[in-house]
């Protein structure tokens, strides 16, 4: 029986540590496995954003416990993500409980292979980009910014 990215660290490191690791993995994760047309934008580098989402700190530790261990549900799709260790983040059918909030997009930014924005959340802090953005090059799709397809 294969063990979760979270049994895996809570083997290895003390809790200080692990509680290191769980901040870390939803920044920058690349999803590696087949992504359903629903959760294409997130092909990419991405960072989940959770710290973005406004959540008290019980909900929000254990949504990164749950992104870590079994994975976390995507509102109104058969789907969950989570965190794998080397193998990235996974999207695999829905087989938990826990959901994130209906405005998870709005804490994710994804860039693409060459360092270009895709998809930014309008909840993503302009200071985590690192980079002044020309929103001329992106569409407004509700939940965040697009890069239009003529680029």
């Amino acid at each position: 029986m294969s063990k979760t990215f979270k049994e895996w660290i809570a083997h290895q490191y003390d809790e200080a540590t692990q509680q290191i690791i769980l901040n870390a993995i939803p920044h920058g994760n690349v999803l590696l496995s087949n992504i359903p047309p629903e959760l294409e934008f997130l092909r990419g580098f991405v960072d989940f954003g959770f710290e973005n989402l406004g959540l008290p700190t019980v909900d929000f530790q254990q949504l990164l416990d749950g992104f870590a261990d079994n994975g976390v549900a995507i509102p109104n799709t058969q789907w969950k993500i989570r965190y794998k260790g080397g193998m990235g983040v996974v999207a695999e059918p829905i087989d938990v409980e826990l959901v994130l909030p209906n405005y998870w997009k709005q804490a994710v930014y994804v860039v693409n292979a060459t360092n270009q924005y895709t998809w930014i959340g309008k909840l993503v802090r302009l200071d985590q980009l690192g980079v002044d953005i020309d929103f001329s090059n992106y569409r407004d799709v509700g939940d965040g910014w697009e890069l239009k397809d003529s680029l």
